[in-house]
Protein backbone atom coordinates (compact mmCIF):
# COMPACT_ATOMS: atom_id res chain seq x y z
CA UNK A 1 0.00 0.00 0.00
CA UNK A 2 1.31 3.26 -0.94
CA UNK A 3 2.47 5.92 1.53
CA UNK A 4 0.75 8.88 2.51
CA UNK A 5 3.58 11.16 1.22
CA UNK A 6 3.70 8.84 -2.12
CA UNK A 7 -0.22 9.33 -2.30
CA UNK A 8 0.20 12.97 -1.82
CA UNK A 9 3.06 13.10 -4.29
CA UNK A 10 1.06 11.80 -7.10
CA UNK A 11 -2.37 13.19 -6.28
CA UNK A 12 -0.18 16.68 -6.83
CA UNK A 13 1.62 15.67 -10.18
CA UNK A 14 -1.89 14.48 -11.42
CA UNK A 15 -3.13 17.56 -10.79
CA UNK A 16 -0.50 19.71 -12.73
CA UNK A 17 -0.43 16.81 -15.68
CA UNK A 18 -4.47 18.28 -15.90
CA UNK A 19 -3.44 22.35 -16.08
CA UNK A 20 -0.77 21.27 -18.46
CA UNK A 21 -2.72 19.54 -20.71
CA UNK A 22 -5.97 21.51 -20.60
CA UNK A 23 -3.75 24.89 -21.14
CA UNK A 24 -2.04 23.49 -24.27
CA UNK A 25 -5.94 21.83 -25.60
CA UNK A 26 -7.67 24.93 -24.98
CA UNK A 27 -4.79 26.85 -26.87
CA UNK A 28 -5.71 24.85 -29.85
CA UNK A 29 -9.11 25.78 -29.09
CA UNK A 30 -8.56 29.33 -28.98
CA UNK A 31 -6.50 29.53 -32.56
CA UNK A 32 -9.79 26.98 -34.29
CA UNK A 33 -11.89 29.74 -32.71
CA UNK A 34 -10.12 32.54 -34.20
CA UNK A 35 -10.11 30.75 -37.57
CA UNK A 36 -13.42 30.28 -37.15
CA UNK A 37 -15.21 33.29 -36.30
CA UNK A 38 -13.08 35.00 -39.25
CA UNK A 39 -14.54 32.58 -41.73
CA UNK A 40 -17.93 33.56 -40.15
CA UNK A 41 -17.52 37.25 -40.14
CA UNK A 42 -15.95 37.02 -43.84
CA UNK A 43 -18.92 34.84 -44.86
CA UNK A 44 -21.98 36.70 -42.77
CA UNK A 45 -20.35 40.40 -42.32
CA UNK A 46 -21.35 42.65 -39.24
CA UNK A 47 -25.37 42.11 -39.50
CA UNK A 48 -25.42 38.59 -40.33
CA UNK A 49 -22.62 37.78 -37.32
CA UNK A 50 -25.52 40.25 -35.12
CA UNK A 51 -28.31 37.59 -35.88
CA UNK A 52 -26.26 34.35 -35.15
CA UNK A 53 -25.16 35.77 -31.51
CA UNK A 54 -28.98 36.09 -31.12
CA UNK A 55 -29.26 32.51 -31.49
CA UNK A 56 -26.08 32.00 -29.40
CA UNK A 57 -27.60 34.03 -26.47
CA UNK A 58 -31.00 32.70 -27.02
CA UNK A 59 -29.88 29.00 -26.51
CA UNK A 60 -27.30 30.25 -23.76
CA UNK A 61 -29.81 31.59 -22.05
CA UNK A 62 -32.66 28.39 -22.26
CA UNK A 63 -29.57 26.36 -20.87
CA UNK A 64 -28.25 28.40 -17.89
CA UNK A 65 -31.90 28.74 -16.51
CA UNK A 66 -33.29 25.68 -17.10
CA UNK A 67 -30.12 23.80 -16.48
CA UNK A 68 -30.62 24.84 -12.76
CA UNK A 69 -26.60 25.41 -12.82
CA UNK A 70 -26.28 21.55 -11.28
CA UNK A 71 -22.96 20.77 -13.55
CA UNK A 72 -21.04 22.09 -10.46
CA UNK A 73 -23.01 19.86 -8.07
CA UNK A 74 -22.80 16.73 -10.37
CA UNK A 75 -18.66 17.35 -10.35
CA UNK A 76 -18.88 18.00 -6.60
CA UNK A 77 -20.94 14.94 -5.94
CA UNK A 78 -19.51 12.27 -7.80
CA UNK A 79 -16.05 13.46 -6.42
CA UNK A 80 -16.80 13.64 -2.96
CA UNK A 81 -18.10 9.99 -3.41
CA UNK A 82 -21.37 11.04 -1.95
CA UNK A 83 -24.28 10.13 -4.43
CA UNK A 84 -24.90 6.96 -6.64
CA UNK A 85 -23.83 7.17 -10.58
CA UNK A 86 -27.05 5.04 -11.66
CA UNK A 87 -29.55 6.73 -9.92
CA UNK A 88 -28.05 10.74 -11.05
CA UNK A 89 -28.21 9.03 -14.12
CA UNK A 90 -31.72 8.41 -14.21
CA UNK A 91 -32.51 11.53 -12.57
CA UNK A 92 -31.03 13.47 -15.10
CA UNK A 93 -32.38 12.01 -17.82
CA UNK A 94 -36.15 12.48 -16.64
CA UNK A 95 -34.65 16.13 -16.03
CA UNK A 96 -33.62 16.52 -18.98
CA UNK A 97 -37.21 15.29 -20.80
CA UNK A 98 -39.04 17.66 -18.69
CA UNK A 99 -37.11 20.75 -19.33
CA UNK A 100 -37.06 20.11 -23.15
CA UNK A 101 -40.41 20.10 -23.05
CA UNK A 102 -41.23 23.30 -21.43
CA UNK A 103 -38.04 24.86 -24.32
CA UNK A 104 -40.41 23.81 -26.89
CA UNK A 105 -43.27 25.72 -25.92
CA UNK A 106 -40.96 29.03 -24.47
CA UNK A 107 -39.38 28.53 -28.73
CA UNK A 108 -42.77 28.61 -30.13
CA UNK A 109 -44.23 31.03 -28.02
CA UNK A 110 -41.23 33.56 -28.52
CA UNK A 111 -40.93 32.87 -32.30
CA UNK A 112 -44.89 33.91 -32.56
CA UNK A 113 -43.73 37.02 -30.64
CA UNK A 114 -42.34 40.55 -31.42
CA UNK A 115 -39.51 38.83 -29.46
CA UNK A 116 -38.41 36.93 -32.49
CA UNK A 117 -36.38 39.88 -34.08
CA UNK A 118 -33.92 39.65 -31.32
CA UNK A 119 -33.56 36.15 -30.32
CA UNK A 120 -33.19 33.93 -34.05
CA UNK A 121 -32.26 34.81 -37.49
CA UNK A 122 -34.33 36.64 -39.41
CA UNK A 123 -34.86 34.45 -42.13
CA UNK A 124 -36.05 31.84 -39.88
CA UNK A 125 -39.70 30.64 -39.73
CA UNK A 126 -41.39 30.30 -36.70
CA UNK A 127 -41.10 26.09 -37.06
CA UNK A 128 -37.31 26.30 -37.87
CA UNK A 129 -36.80 28.54 -34.57
CA UNK A 130 -38.63 25.88 -32.61
CA UNK A 131 -36.77 22.66 -33.98
CA UNK A 132 -33.60 24.71 -33.67
CA UNK A 133 -34.06 24.89 -30.14
CA UNK A 134 -35.36 22.22 -28.98
CA UNK A 135 -32.89 19.94 -31.17
CA UNK A 136 -30.19 22.25 -29.71
CA UNK A 137 -31.52 22.54 -26.19
CA UNK A 138 -31.20 19.14 -25.20
CA UNK A 139 -27.95 17.92 -26.55
CA UNK A 140 -26.37 21.40 -25.65
CA UNK A 141 -27.48 20.54 -21.69
CA UNK A 142 -26.69 16.80 -21.76
CA UNK A 143 -22.85 17.46 -22.85
CA UNK A 144 -22.05 20.18 -19.90
CA UNK A 145 -23.33 17.59 -17.45
CA UNK A 146 -21.29 14.58 -18.95
CA UNK A 147 -18.82 16.92 -18.96
CA UNK A 148 -19.31 17.57 -15.18
CA UNK A 149 -19.64 13.53 -14.72
CA UNK A 150 -16.25 12.85 -16.18
CA UNK A 151 -14.21 15.58 -14.84
CA UNK A 152 -15.57 14.20 -11.59
CA UNK A 153 -13.43 11.33 -12.10
CA UNK A 154 -10.81 13.37 -13.03
CA UNK A 155 -10.20 12.38 -16.51
CA UNK A 156 -9.63 15.79 -18.21
CA UNK A 157 -7.68 14.93 -21.70
CA UNK A 158 -10.76 13.30 -23.26
CA UNK A 159 -13.12 16.16 -22.47
CA UNK A 160 -10.14 19.12 -23.83
CA UNK A 161 -9.60 16.93 -26.81
CA UNK A 162 -13.63 16.64 -27.60
CA UNK A 163 -13.27 21.08 -27.38
CA UNK A 164 -11.04 20.64 -29.77
CA UNK A 165 -12.42 18.15 -32.31
CA UNK A 166 -15.89 20.70 -32.15
CA UNK A 167 -13.59 23.85 -32.56
CA UNK A 168 -12.19 22.31 -35.66
CA UNK A 169 -15.23 20.86 -36.97
CA UNK A 170 -17.11 24.59 -36.92
CA UNK A 171 -13.66 26.27 -38.52
CA UNK A 172 -13.57 24.15 -41.23
CA UNK A 173 -17.18 23.51 -42.31
CA UNK A 174 -17.38 27.69 -41.94
CA UNK A 175 -14.49 27.71 -43.99
CA UNK A 176 -15.85 25.61 -46.48
CA UNK A 177 -19.02 27.53 -46.81
CA UNK A 178 -17.08 30.81 -46.95
CA UNK A 179 -15.06 29.90 -50.08
CA UNK A 180 -17.47 27.94 -51.95
CA UNK A 181 -20.55 30.03 -50.64
CA UNK A 182 -23.67 28.24 -51.64
CA UNK A 183 -27.03 29.56 -51.73
CA UNK A 184 -27.90 28.06 -49.42
CA UNK A 185 -24.90 28.24 -46.99
CA UNK A 186 -24.26 31.93 -47.41
CA UNK A 187 -26.18 33.21 -44.50
CA UNK A 188 -26.87 33.11 -40.75
CA UNK A 189 -29.26 30.35 -40.61
CA UNK A 190 -26.53 28.17 -42.08
CA UNK A 191 -24.36 28.53 -39.28
CA UNK A 192 -26.92 28.48 -36.42
CA UNK A 193 -27.73 24.77 -38.32
CA UNK A 194 -23.58 23.97 -38.13
CA UNK A 195 -23.60 24.99 -34.23
CA UNK A 196 -26.91 22.03 -33.98
CA UNK A 197 -24.90 19.72 -36.08
CA UNK A 198 -21.71 20.14 -33.49
CA UNK A 199 -23.52 20.03 -30.69
CA UNK A 200 -25.14 16.67 -30.83
CA UNK A 201 -21.28 15.11 -32.50
CA UNK A 202 -20.08 17.17 -29.21
CA UNK A 203 -22.77 15.46 -26.78
CA UNK A 204 -21.95 11.94 -28.59
CA UNK A 205 -18.54 11.95 -27.78
CA UNK A 206 -18.95 12.71 -24.36
CA UNK A 207 -21.46 9.99 -23.53
CA UNK A 208 -19.18 7.49 -25.19
CA UNK A 209 -16.71 8.71 -22.63
CA UNK A 210 -18.43 9.28 -19.42
CA UNK A 211 -19.51 5.63 -20.27
CA UNK A 212 -16.01 4.32 -20.77
CA UNK A 213 -15.49 6.07 -17.33
CA UNK A 214 -18.15 4.18 -15.82
CA UNK A 215 -16.99 0.55 -16.80
CA UNK A 216 -13.20 1.51 -15.98
CA UNK A 217 -13.71 2.88 -12.76
CA UNK A 218 -15.50 0.55 -10.46
CA UNK A 219 -18.05 2.11 -8.06
CA UNK A 220 -17.22 3.36 -4.59
CA UNK A 221 -18.88 3.07 -1.01
CA UNK A 222 -21.02 6.19 -1.09
CA UNK A 223 -20.50 8.47 2.11
CA UNK A 224 -23.90 10.45 1.77
CA UNK A 225 -27.35 9.43 0.68
CA UNK A 226 -30.57 11.11 -0.07
CA UNK A 227 -32.12 11.74 -3.58
CA UNK A 228 -29.72 12.88 -5.90
CA UNK A 229 -31.68 15.57 -7.52
CA UNK A 230 -32.87 16.79 -4.12
CA UNK A 231 -29.08 16.79 -3.68
CA UNK A 232 -27.84 18.34 -6.83
CA UNK A 233 -30.41 21.26 -6.62
CA UNK A 234 -29.80 21.76 -3.25
CA UNK A 235 -26.07 22.67 -3.37
CA UNK A 236 -26.62 24.48 -6.56
CA UNK A 237 -29.45 26.48 -5.33
CA UNK A 238 -26.79 29.77 -4.88
CA UNK A 239 -24.83 28.89 -7.87
CA UNK A 240 -27.43 28.57 -9.99
CA UNK A 241 -28.34 31.87 -8.70
CA UNK A 242 -25.23 33.20 -9.13
CA UNK A 243 -24.76 32.29 -12.58
CA UNK A 244 -27.93 33.42 -13.55
CA UNK A 245 -26.93 36.67 -12.44
CA UNK A 246 -23.58 36.22 -13.81
CA UNK A 247 -25.15 35.04 -17.58
CA UNK A 248 -27.57 38.55 -17.24
CA UNK A 249 -24.20 40.51 -16.80
CA UNK A 250 -22.29 39.11 -19.83
CA UNK A 251 -25.85 39.52 -22.36
CA UNK A 252 -27.61 42.75 -20.88
CA UNK A 253 -24.32 44.73 -22.77
CA UNK A 254 -25.04 42.95 -26.06
CA UNK A 255 -29.24 42.94 -25.64
CA UNK A 256 -28.82 46.92 -24.93
CA UNK A 257 -26.34 47.38 -28.10
CA UNK A 258 -29.22 45.28 -30.74
CA UNK A 259 -32.18 47.24 -28.97
CA UNK A 260 -30.45 50.70 -29.56
CA UNK A 261 -28.14 50.29 -32.23
CA UNK A 262 -29.47 47.14 -34.34
CA UNK A 263 -27.24 44.17 -35.68
CA UNK A 264 -24.38 46.07 -37.41
CA UNK A 265 -23.24 46.86 -33.98
CA UNK A 266 -24.10 44.05 -32.51
CA UNK A 267 -22.03 41.94 -34.56
CA UNK A 268 -19.05 44.40 -34.40
CA UNK A 269 -18.85 43.96 -30.44
CA UNK A 270 -19.80 40.67 -30.21
CA UNK A 271 -16.56 39.88 -31.91
CA UNK A 272 -14.33 42.27 -30.04
CA UNK A 273 -15.86 40.37 -26.98
CA UNK A 274 -14.96 36.55 -28.62
CA UNK A 275 -11.90 37.75 -29.17
CA UNK A 276 -11.02 39.64 -25.63
CA UNK A 277 -12.39 36.78 -24.12
CA UNK A 278 -10.30 34.06 -25.46
CA UNK A 279 -7.95 35.40 -22.76
CA UNK A 280 -10.46 33.22 -20.26
CA UNK A 281 -9.17 30.13 -21.86
CA UNK A 282 -6.74 29.82 -19.59
CA UNK A 283 -8.04 30.64 -16.17
CA UNK A 284 -11.48 28.40 -17.04
CA UNK A 285 -9.07 25.64 -17.16
CA UNK A 286 -7.19 26.22 -14.17
CA UNK A 287 -10.91 26.83 -12.69
CA UNK A 288 -12.31 23.65 -13.50
CA UNK A 289 -9.12 21.54 -12.40
CA UNK A 290 -9.37 23.18 -9.26
CA UNK A 291 -12.69 22.81 -8.66
CA UNK A 292 -12.64 19.15 -9.04
CA UNK A 293 -9.65 18.81 -6.71
CA UNK A 294 -10.32 21.22 -3.42
CA UNK A 295 -13.19 18.67 -1.99
CA UNK A 296 -10.16 16.18 -1.52
CA UNK A 297 -7.84 18.82 -0.06
CA UNK A 298 -6.92 20.17 2.77
CA UNK A 299 -8.70 23.61 3.03
CA UNK A 300 -5.77 25.47 3.43
CA UNK A 301 -3.19 24.16 1.05
CA UNK A 302 -6.22 24.65 -1.35
CA UNK A 303 -6.12 27.70 -1.07
CA UNK A 304 -2.60 28.51 -0.94
CA UNK A 305 -2.14 26.57 -4.57
CA UNK A 306 -5.61 28.41 -5.85
CA UNK A 307 -3.86 31.89 -5.15
CA UNK A 308 -0.93 31.21 -7.00
CA UNK A 309 -2.32 29.40 -9.63
CA UNK A 310 -4.68 32.48 -10.16
CA UNK A 311 -1.53 35.41 -9.79
CA UNK A 312 0.53 33.04 -12.41
CA UNK A 313 -2.43 33.05 -14.91
CA UNK A 314 -3.34 36.17 -14.31
CA UNK A 315 0.15 37.62 -15.54
CA UNK A 316 -0.31 34.79 -18.52
CA UNK A 317 -3.44 36.63 -19.37
CA UNK A 318 -1.79 40.70 -19.51
CA UNK A 319 0.56 39.29 -21.82
CA UNK A 320 -1.08 37.48 -24.02
CA UNK A 321 -3.51 40.85 -24.16
CA UNK A 322 -0.52 43.25 -24.70
CA UNK A 323 0.70 41.27 -27.70
CA UNK A 324 -3.18 40.53 -29.11
CA UNK A 325 -4.14 43.89 -28.58
CA UNK A 326 -1.29 44.92 -30.69
CA UNK A 327 -1.37 42.07 -33.45
CA UNK A 328 -5.30 43.25 -33.73
CA UNK A 329 -4.57 46.65 -35.55
CA UNK A 330 -3.20 45.16 -38.27
CA UNK A 331 -4.84 41.89 -38.33
CA UNK A 332 -8.73 41.97 -37.54
CA UNK A 333 -8.85 44.71 -40.77
CA UNK A 334 -6.96 42.31 -43.25
CA UNK A 335 -8.64 38.76 -42.09
CA UNK A 336 -12.19 40.58 -40.93
CA UNK A 337 -12.34 42.75 -43.32
CA UNK A 338 -13.04 46.70 -43.14
CA UNK A 339 -16.52 46.47 -41.89
CA UNK A 340 -15.00 45.07 -38.28
CA UNK A 341 -12.00 47.73 -38.16
CA UNK A 342 -13.42 49.30 -34.95
CA UNK A 343 -12.42 45.82 -33.30
CA UNK A 344 -9.35 46.76 -32.13
CA UNK A 345 -10.33 49.92 -30.64
CA UNK A 346 -12.87 47.84 -28.34
CA UNK A 347 -10.57 45.23 -27.48
CA UNK A 348 -7.98 47.83 -26.43
CA UNK A 349 -11.01 48.85 -23.71
CA UNK A 350 -12.23 45.36 -22.76
CA UNK A 351 -9.04 43.73 -21.93
CA UNK A 352 -8.96 46.36 -18.95
CA UNK A 353 -11.75 44.51 -17.50
CA UNK A 354 -10.90 41.05 -18.92
CA UNK A 355 -7.65 40.63 -17.68
CA UNK A 356 -8.26 41.35 -14.17
CA UNK A 357 -11.42 38.91 -14.08
CA UNK A 358 -9.23 35.90 -15.48
CA UNK A 359 -7.86 35.92 -12.14
CA UNK A 360 -11.79 36.37 -10.51
CA UNK A 361 -12.89 33.08 -11.87
CA UNK A 362 -10.02 31.06 -10.74
CA UNK A 363 -10.67 32.33 -6.97
CA UNK A 364 -14.55 31.48 -7.50
CA UNK A 365 -13.28 27.77 -8.57
CA UNK A 366 -12.21 27.83 -4.93
CA UNK A 367 -14.98 29.36 -2.81
CA UNK A 368 -17.42 26.74 -5.11
CA UNK A 369 -14.88 24.14 -3.66
CA UNK A 370 -15.75 25.00 -0.05
CA UNK A 371 -19.15 25.05 -0.64
CA UNK A 372 -19.07 29.25 0.01
CA UNK A 373 -21.31 29.87 -2.66
CA UNK A 374 -23.24 32.26 -0.76
CA UNK A 375 -20.27 34.86 -1.44
CA UNK A 376 -19.94 34.19 -4.97
CA UNK A 377 -23.90 35.02 -5.38
CA UNK A 378 -23.44 38.31 -3.52
CA UNK A 379 -20.37 39.31 -5.84
CA UNK A 380 -22.68 38.18 -8.89
CA UNK A 381 -25.46 40.50 -7.36
CA UNK A 382 -23.20 43.44 -7.09
CA UNK A 383 -21.13 43.05 -10.10
CA UNK A 384 -24.75 42.74 -12.04
CA UNK A 385 -25.90 45.69 -11.06
CA UNK A 386 -22.62 47.79 -11.16
CA UNK A 387 -22.68 46.34 -14.84
CA UNK A 388 -26.47 47.93 -15.45
CA UNK A 389 -26.07 51.32 -14.12
CA UNK A 390 -22.87 51.63 -16.44
CA UNK A 391 -24.66 49.80 -19.39
CA UNK A 392 -27.94 51.76 -19.70
CA UNK A 393 -25.58 55.28 -18.83
CA UNK A 394 -23.02 54.36 -21.62
CA UNK A 395 -24.43 52.49 -24.25
CA UNK A 396 -27.37 54.54 -25.54
CA UNK A 397 -24.83 57.41 -26.36
CA UNK A 398 -21.67 55.67 -26.42
CA UNK A 399 -22.66 52.63 -28.17
CA UNK A 400 -19.89 49.39 -28.66
CA UNK A 401 -17.48 51.72 -27.23
CA UNK A 402 -19.82 52.72 -24.12
CA UNK A 403 -20.36 49.12 -23.47
CA UNK A 404 -16.63 48.59 -23.86
CA UNK A 405 -16.06 51.00 -21.01
CA UNK A 406 -18.85 49.54 -19.29
CA UNK A 407 -17.60 46.15 -19.03
CA UNK A 408 -14.00 46.81 -18.07
CA UNK A 409 -14.88 49.11 -15.04
CA UNK A 410 -17.30 46.47 -14.17
CA UNK A 411 -15.27 43.33 -14.51
CA UNK A 412 -12.64 45.20 -12.26
CA UNK A 413 -14.67 46.46 -9.64
CA UNK A 414 -15.52 42.51 -9.27
CA UNK A 415 -11.70 41.41 -9.39
CA UNK A 416 -11.20 43.54 -6.15
CA UNK A 417 -14.75 42.46 -4.48
CA UNK A 418 -13.46 38.82 -5.41
CA UNK A 419 -10.05 39.48 -3.93
CA UNK A 420 -11.17 40.80 -0.88
CA UNK A 421 -13.74 37.83 0.13
CA UNK A 422 -10.79 35.53 -1.23
CA UNK A 423 -8.51 36.95 1.81
CA UNK A 424 -11.42 36.34 4.51
CA UNK A 425 -12.25 33.05 4.29
CA UNK A 426 -8.94 31.65 2.90
CA UNK A 427 -6.93 33.40 5.76
CA UNK A 428 -3.98 33.75 4.06
CA UNK A 429 -1.93 37.37 4.86
CA UNK A 430 -1.26 40.02 3.20
CA UNK A 431 2.39 39.87 2.85
CA UNK A 432 2.04 35.68 1.28
CA UNK A 433 -0.37 36.81 -1.08
CA UNK A 434 1.47 39.46 -2.55
CA UNK A 435 5.08 37.32 -3.52
CA UNK A 436 6.67 37.41 -6.26
CA UNK A 437 5.24 35.54 -9.11
CA UNK A 438 8.94 34.01 -10.12
CA UNK A 439 8.73 32.47 -6.70
CA UNK A 440 5.00 31.01 -7.07
CA UNK A 441 6.72 29.78 -10.38
CA UNK A 442 9.60 28.08 -8.62
CA UNK A 443 7.23 26.79 -5.73
CA UNK A 444 4.66 25.17 -7.98
CA UNK A 445 7.46 23.66 -9.93
CA UNK A 446 9.36 21.86 -6.47
CA UNK A 447 5.47 20.96 -5.64
CA UNK A 448 5.41 17.97 -8.16
CA UNK A 449 8.12 16.32 -5.33
CA UNK A 450 5.85 17.49 -2.16
CA UNK A 451 3.59 16.56 -0.10
CA UNK A 452 0.31 18.69 -0.90
CA UNK A 453 0.24 20.00 2.52
CA UNK A 454 3.93 21.89 1.81
CA UNK A 455 1.92 24.52 0.01
CA UNK A 456 0.64 26.26 2.75
CA UNK A 457 1.40 29.81 3.48
CA UNK A 458 1.57 32.01 6.37
CA UNK A 459 -2.18 31.94 7.91
CA UNK A 460 -2.56 35.19 9.59
CA UNK A 461 -1.32 38.76 9.30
Amino acid sequence: MASPEASASAETGHFFRAIRSGYATQLLVALTTFMGAVCQARLLGPAGRGQVVRFVNSSSLAALYLGFGIAPAITYYLSGRSIDRTQLVHSLARLLGLVTIVVAALALMAAASPLRDRLFPDSFSVGQCVVAMIVYFPFALAGVWCSAFILAHRVFVPVNMVALAAAVTNATISGILWVTRPAWGSGPGAIVVLMVVVEVCRFSALAMIALTVCRDQPRERLTGGGSPLRNLLSYSMYSYIGDAIQFVTYRADMWIIDAYHGAVDLGIYALAVTLSQLLWILPTTACSVIFAYVPGLERKAAAALTWRIGKLTGLASAVFALVGCLLSLFVVPLIFGEPFRAVPRLMAVLVFGVVPYSFTKVLAGYLSGIRALGWNLLLAAIGLTICLALDFALIPLGGAFGAALATAIAYSAHTILQVLVFKHMSGLSWSSLFTSPLADLRMLRSMRDLQTRAIALPMTD
